[in-house]
Protein backbone atom coordinates (compact mmCIF):
# COMPACT_ATOMS: atom_id res chain seq x y z
CA UNK A 1 0.00 0.00 0.00
CA UNK A 2 0.95 3.49 -1.08
CA UNK A 3 1.17 6.20 1.27
CA UNK A 4 -0.34 9.11 0.02
CA UNK A 5 1.39 12.18 -0.19
CA UNK A 6 -0.56 15.32 0.65
CA UNK A 7 -1.23 18.12 -2.51
CA UNK A 8 -0.03 20.94 0.12
CA UNK A 9 2.41 20.04 2.27
CA UNK A 10 2.52 21.52 5.64
CA UNK A 11 5.55 24.07 5.53
CA UNK A 12 8.60 22.87 7.66
CA UNK A 13 10.49 25.38 9.61
CA UNK A 14 9.82 28.41 11.80
CA UNK A 15 7.06 30.46 11.52
CA UNK A 16 6.03 34.15 12.11
CA UNK A 17 4.21 35.18 15.37
CA UNK A 18 0.88 35.58 14.93
CA UNK A 19 0.83 39.89 16.10
CA UNK A 20 3.18 40.61 13.08
CA UNK A 21 0.99 39.19 10.48
CA UNK A 22 -1.75 40.37 12.04
CA UNK A 23 -0.11 43.80 11.30
CA UNK A 24 1.32 43.44 7.86
CA UNK A 25 -2.41 42.40 6.88
CA UNK A 26 -3.66 45.41 8.39
CA UNK A 27 -1.12 47.63 6.56
CA UNK A 28 -1.53 45.61 3.21
CA UNK A 29 -5.47 46.21 3.43
CA UNK A 30 -5.54 50.00 3.51
CA UNK A 31 -4.97 50.46 0.57
CA UNK A 32 -7.62 48.16 -1.00
CA UNK A 33 -9.81 49.67 0.75
CA UNK A 34 -8.59 53.36 -0.05
CA UNK A 35 -9.04 52.04 -4.11
CA UNK A 36 -12.60 50.27 -3.12
CA UNK A 37 -13.76 53.88 -1.44
CA UNK A 38 -12.80 55.78 -4.83
CA UNK A 39 -14.70 53.26 -6.88
CA UNK A 40 -17.97 52.88 -4.72
CA UNK A 41 -19.77 56.06 -6.28
CA UNK A 42 -18.71 55.11 -9.74
CA UNK A 43 -19.99 51.52 -9.40
CA UNK A 44 -23.53 53.18 -8.09
CA UNK A 45 -23.45 55.37 -10.50
CA UNK A 46 -23.34 52.07 -12.62
CA UNK A 47 -25.71 50.30 -10.59
CA UNK A 48 -28.80 52.83 -10.88
CA UNK A 49 -28.41 54.04 -14.68
CA UNK A 50 -27.93 50.10 -15.57
CA UNK A 51 -31.57 48.99 -18.27
CA UNK A 52 -31.61 45.91 -16.10
CA UNK A 53 -33.01 45.12 -13.02
CA UNK A 54 -32.03 43.93 -10.10
CA UNK A 55 -33.17 43.30 -6.93
CA UNK A 56 -31.62 41.73 -4.10
CA UNK A 57 -33.26 40.44 -0.56
CA UNK A 58 -31.67 39.43 2.48
CA UNK A 59 -32.01 36.35 4.51
CA UNK A 60 -35.23 37.30 5.77
CA UNK A 61 -36.76 38.31 2.58
CA UNK A 62 -36.39 42.05 3.15
CA UNK A 63 -36.01 43.91 -0.25
CA UNK A 64 -32.40 45.59 -0.13
CA UNK A 65 -31.97 46.39 -3.10
CA UNK A 66 -33.89 47.34 -6.37
CA UNK A 67 -32.29 49.68 -9.06
CA UNK A 68 -33.69 51.94 -11.72
CA UNK A 69 -34.26 49.37 -13.95
CA UNK A 70 -36.29 46.93 -11.94
CA UNK A 71 -37.96 50.49 -11.14
CA UNK A 72 -39.33 51.00 -15.22
CA UNK A 73 -39.96 46.60 -15.35
CA UNK A 74 -42.10 46.28 -12.45
CA UNK A 75 -44.12 50.16 -11.99
CA UNK A 76 -42.71 50.73 -8.22
CA UNK A 77 -40.08 53.29 -7.26
CA UNK A 78 -37.14 52.02 -4.84
CA UNK A 79 -38.32 54.12 -2.13
CA UNK A 80 -42.08 52.36 -2.28
CA UNK A 81 -40.68 49.03 -1.99
CA UNK A 82 -37.08 49.14 0.10
CA UNK A 83 -36.86 47.48 3.65
CA UNK A 84 -40.47 45.61 2.44
CA UNK A 85 -40.67 41.93 2.27
CA UNK A 86 -43.60 42.16 -0.51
Amino acid sequence: MKKQVPTHPRPRGRTMPKRRIAVSQAASRKPAEKVLLKAEPLQAAIFKSANFSSIATDAKGVIQIFNVGAERMLGYTAAEVMNNTR
